[in-house]
Formats: structure tokens, sequence, C-alpha cells
């Protein structure tokens, strides 16, 4: 088991460890997470401030959304492999991040996008589905990243994974969301008091603290669920 993982007798699923373990996590490396959350948004940032310059509206999307995926999904495993390393209380060391988050963006990818359509067709269905299919595959990017699992295989271990304690995690995910959304509107009201270099300055401070956090709170989740449903010494090393 990963070291400094409580067992889950111990602890097992709770909004209030999940909330600690995060802030905990994101404390001890603040500047390199912020950063690297600011970076996976800074291609569309980058590329909106073009759009009075004639290159093309098609080709400047395409671009938008291709590369802003890539390096969304590359920073994402990132942070998935750093928070993991930091919970192990391990160094955190960028480097080695940076080359597992280049190996496993396709993969992450490949999650993400089916992640989205199975949300995206629940909530067709109706909504309770979609947040269903959700809080299925809330770790389904952490364990691709660190068990080096296929899109499919990441979803169906996120199934698993997540199995009996979803009323939890749905928990968890609404605090943050209630904190983000409060975050997101204190700034909206700072930029509009604050000189407007200050404004886009605490906006792309907030946007990698945001994006940020919400890895960390999948890693979080991932971790704990593993020590929950740990029951033999079979279960793959959580360090990938």
């Amino acid at each position: 088991m990963m070291a400094g993982v409580r067992e889950a007798g111990e602890t097992g699923i709770h909004v209030g460890t999940v909330l600690r373990d995060t802030v905990a996590v994101f404390a001890r490396n603040a500047v390199a997470f912020t950063a690297v959350g600011l970076l996976s948004s800074l291609p569309t940032l980058a590329l909106d401030a073009m759009t009075g310059v004639d290159t093309g509206r098609t080709v400047a999307l395409v671009a938008d959304i291709v590369l802003g995926l890539m390096i969304a999904c590359v920073c994402q495993a990132m942070i998935v492999d750093a928070a993991c390393e930091s919970m192990a209380r391990r160094p955190v060391r960028m480097a080695r991040s940076v080359a597992r988050g280049v190996k496993r963006a396709l993969p992450v990818l490949g999650v993400s996008f089916l992640s989205v359509l199975f949300i995206v067709l629940g909530l067709l269905v109706l909504i309770v589905p979609g947040v269903i299919v959700a809080l299925i595959v809330s770790v389904a990017i952490p364990a691709c990243v660190i068990e080096d699992l296929g899109p499919f295989d990441s979803l169906r271990r996120s199934d698993e994974l997540t199995s009996g304690f979803r009323w939890r995690i749905f928990g968890v995910l609404a605090l943050f969301t209630i904190a983000t959304w409060i975050g997101n509107t204190l700034v909206q009201a700072l930029y509009g008091v604050v000189a407007p270099w200050a404004g886009l300055v605490l906006e792309a401070l907030w946007t990698g603290v945001d994006v940020a956090v919400n890895a960390i709170v999948a890693a979080v989740l991932y971790v704990a669920l593993r020590a929950a449903k740990r029951s033999d010494a079979t279960e793959p090393s959580a360090t990938g």
C-alpha cells in the first residue's frame, strides 16, 4: 500500500478527510501545481487573444481544440502523478511527472472523451443517469495514469473502485463544485474593482488553482478508494 495512506477500516471515504488531504497535497507544492494548472489553459487564452487577427477562425478553432486538449491531458496526468507521489510522502519530481504526463496523454484523452460522451448520453436520457455516470467515472483518469490502463479498462477500474461509495463521492464533488462557484464569483467581483492587469493576474491564478485542485481531488479519491477496496496483496502498485 502507498506509504502514508491509512487503512480503509480507519478512514474509509469521508468528505472532511478528502478535503483535508486535498488541501495538504496542494499546499506542499502550491506553486508547481498552480503553474501546471495554468499551463493547461494557456492555449485557449492565447488563441482567444488572437481573435482580432485574421488567421482564419476555423483553423484557429481547430488548433485551439487540439492543442488545448493535448496540453490539458498532459497537465492533468502530471498533477495526478505528482499528487500521488506527494500522498506517498515522496519528493515530487516535476521531471518525472512531465515524462509521465507525456506518456499517458493519449490514454487520458481517450478516457476524457469517453467519460464526457457517456455523461452527456446519461444527461440526455435523464439528469440522474448522467450524474451517476459522472460518479462512476470520477477516478478513471487517476486509474489510467497510475495503473497504465487503456481508456475502457480505466473506466471499468473506476466503476469497480467507486462501487459502494458513490453517495460519499457525490458529497465530495458537490462540496468542491460549490467552492469553485464561490471562487469564480469572488474573482469576477474583484475583477471589476481592481486594475485590469491585476484582474488578469487574479483570474489566471484562480484558473491554475481551480484546475490543479480538481485533478488533486480525483487523485485523493482514487488513493482513498484503493485503500478502502484493498483486500489482499494482489492490489496493483499505486505508483505505476
